[in-house]
């Protein structure tokens, strides 16, 4: 039932992707901290900085909800995020 739950998520305010099982998706942003956020029929957000890093990983999965699932989103380790991603399948526009 969570696979059919694909939120969008957004990087300050901007819709980006969606949270896709078994996806992946990229996004451009300026150094600096950024707000990454899902909603279902809750909002959840995690902060991003890219300050002193080139990239960053968040990790979107979809736990039990109320109605409907609702979104999960962790930031991972650089190495652990690369690692993860590179079995997952391109769902962006990118």
């Amino acid at each position: 039932m969570g696979a059919a739950v694909q939120p969008i998520v957004s990087i300050d305010g901007n819709a980006a992707g969606r949270c896709v099982a078994k996806g992946v998706f990229f996004v451009d942003v300026p150094k600096g901290r950024h707000i990454v956020s899902a909603t279902t029929e809750v909002q959840r957000q995690t902060v991003v900085d890219t300050t002193n890093e080139n990239t960053a990983y968040v990790r979107c999965g979809i736990g039990l909800g109320f109605f409907v699932g609702q979104p999960r989103l962790e930031v991972v380790p650089a190495q652990q995020g690369a690692a993860e991603s590179a079995d997952l399948s391109f769902t962006g526009s990118y």
